[in-house]
């Protein structure tokens, strides 16, 4: 069976559904594109690849998957890396490519396993390879990826933190990751030189006080 979250654009869902050998349904899926046997799959085309980075999308969904795999013991994350032929940036004779970088930092930061293909025929007939020979008796996992809830990582955690303080924004929030080591270096230096006097008051401030 091949699961294939609800979100993922119509001509996509199309072209798994074309033949009626496989099993497939739609499903909101809190992480992946596709769940098919143990994996969970991340899509993604090379132009969106290299935006998700900039913007740092890529890394917060695969953290989501590294998380649900930590606590579900034989679940696999993978990461399909789609149209890598065709692009014009990796025309070159380079050993080693971003691309490459890319799938070795998934391995060893995530643990995911990360594969290249042409586009997305190649994508679609890659999906339905697996579900047809690689986990025949292999549990399938879509009923713990329906009720699964990632956590919010430390840095996104942070982040809300220091928003709730006052005149702290987005742009603030930036250069105090630039700045300083952690939000109690952050502290610790506005306790010390108390250039922001609201953020100081709440700070030192008694609980009691009103």
């Amino acid at each position: 069976m091949i699961s294939i979250a609800s979100d993922e654009k119509p001509y996509v869902r199309k072209r798994f559904t074309k033949d009626k050998k496989h099993k497939i349904t739609e499903e909101k899926l809190p992480i992946g594109d596709y769940v098919v046997g143990n994996l969970v799959i991340e899509r993604k085309q090379i132009n969106d690849l290299y935006n998700s980075m900039i913007e740092g999308r890529l890394f917060r969904q695969l953290d989501k998957i590294q998380q649900f795999c930590d606590a579900h013991e034989g679940a696999q994350g993978v990461l399909i890396i789609e149209g890598y032929r065709v692009h014009r940036a990796l025309k070159s004779f380079a050993e080693v490519t971003p691309i490459d970088q890319i799938i070795v930092n998934c391995l060893i930061v995530f643990n995911i396993i990360a594969f290249k293909t042409n586009g997305l025929d190649h994508t679609v007939s890659f999906i339905k390879d697996i579900d047809n020979y690689s986990f025949k008796g292999v549990p399938h996992i879509i009923k713990d990826v329906r009720g699964f809830k990632p956590q919010k990582s430390v840095r996104t955690q942070q982040k809300y933190f220091l928003q709730g303080l006052p005149t702290i924004g987005e742009k603030r929030v930036a250069n105090i990751f630039k700045d300083y080591k952690n939000p109690m270096d952050y502290f610790q230096s506005t306790i010390i030189n108390p250039k922001n006097t609201q953020i100081f008051k709440v700070l030192t401030g008694d609980f009691n006080q009103k």
